[in-house]
């Protein structure tokens, strides 16, 4: 099955090295936050 699959695959994306995506955050992470005091959030720091 895995030679299946890494035929299908672009030779850029067949690896055997795992690579583990990491976000570093800074602050508290709190589930609300207001208008004088906003929280950190997944979705305050992810990109377009």
């Amino acid at each position: 099955m895995k030679r299946f699959l890494n035929r299908l695959l672009p030779k850029s994306w067949r690896s055997d090295i795992v690579v583990i995506p990491v976000i570093r955050l800074h602050g508290t992470i709190l589930p609300g936050g207001g208008q004088f005091r906003p929280s950190l959030s997944l979705a305050s720091t992810a990109g377009p």
